[in-house]
């Protein structure tokens, strides 16, 4: 007969732990036995306790990988990953890793020129502040600014603001920027990135946002 020396060894490589995720994801590993392995299985679980998922992962020459889309929004916010390993004699061994599920872009409000799509847009001589505030569930990694033509032609930027949640940043205009004509009106563009790779693609104005 067989002698079982013990539970089965399993690691989980990938994801990282607290690593912040977003769309397909991957979740891989090793896991052998003396013995043989019987399955390995996979839970995802909310912090609350809710079973997001259960599923079987087979395992082929000593490693398994599973690959999970996420873009639904069903597995947004903090996750456990848990998997199990069981051999043929029911011996098993677990092993988990919490993450961060996140595939929605941040929430960018400029409230910074004070004025939008004006007949009389704001003035400036030596230079221009903008400023704005970001929300996002994730942490987050930059704000970059840009300054356009109006056919789009970049004349500063993309610059990395001072501040993330709450930021803002100074272009200098006078000797600085030779493309400025006197009296042209000019565009700017905020772009922030979370640290799951999110990107808004349109932010809010001040004066967008109406009280109720």
């Amino acid at each position: 007969g067989q002698i079982d020396l013990g539970a089965p060894r399993l690691e989980i490589r990938t994801p990282d732990k607290n690593a912040y995720l977003k769309g397909s994801i991957t979740i891989s590993g090793t896991a052998e036995d003396d013995t043989g392995l019987n399955r390995i299985f996979l839970t995802l679980k909310k912090r609350s306790g809710e079973v997001l998922l259960e599923q079987e992962v087979p395992v082929v020459n000593k490693t398994y990988s599973l690959t999970l889309d996420t873009t639904s929004g069903v597995y947004d916010g903090e996750i456990l990953v848990a998997l199990k390993a069981t051999d043929g004699f029911n011996k098993s061994v677990d092993q988990t890793t919490p993450v961060f599920i996140d595939n929605k872009a941040p929430t960018v409000l400029v409230t910074a020129p004070l004025t939008r799509n004006s007949g009389t847009p704001p003035q400036y001589t030596n230079s221009i502040d903008l400023k704005g505030e970001v929300y996002d569930q994730s942490p987050l990694v930059d704000v970059s600014v840009t300054l356009l033509k109006p056919d789009g032609t970049v004349l500063a930027g993309p610059t990395v603001a001072d501040g993330t949640n709450t930021w803002t940043i100074r272009f200098e205009l006078k000797d600085k920027i030779q493309e400025l004509v006197d009296k042209s009106e000019y565009l700017y563009n905020v772009v922030v990135t979370d640290a799951a790779g999110n990107q808004n693609t349109y932010y809010f104005h001040r004066e967008d946002i109406v009280t109720l």
